[in-house]
């Protein structure tokens, strides 16, 4: 009979991972756009809109934009995914029918999409 080798594979170490949030910002988010082109996204953020100077025209004051590339975006989306449904799970679901409509989708080039933002009175 032949004798069995049997080895354990050693376990994966897992890092422990500290955030250093001394140099760190928080900003309140409200308003946002997402540009997008073949290789990355790129998130626009902002407190609130205001109108501009011609008529009908929405600005959005950007302070914060962040470029990512599309397998981040991805990641990023299923733990946003994941965190949303333990919040709902324990606290119940999120309501967004009061919000007016989701940003628009303007094809301005083969490989650029840019949302726009709604029309709102002013």
């Amino acid at each position: 009979m032949a004798k069995r080798r049997i080895t354990a594979k050693p376990k994966p170490k897992q890092s422990q991972i500290r955030l250093n949030l001394s140099s760190a910002s928080v900003d309140y988010i409200s308003e946002f756009s997402i540009q997008s082109t073949s290789e990355e996204l790129f998130f626009n953020f902002a407190a609130s809109l205001f109108p501009g100077n011609a008529p009908n025209e929405i600005v959005l004051p950007v302070h914060t934009r962040l470029a990512v590339n599309y397998k981040n975006a991805k990641r990023f989306h299923d733990v946003l995914s994941k965190v949303l449904k333990k919040y709902e799970r324990q606290y119940g679901e999120i309501d967004i029918s009061n919000i007016q409509q989701e940003l628009p989708i303007e094809e301005k080039e083969k490989n650029v999409t840019t949302a726009t933002l709604p029309k709102v009175k002013l």
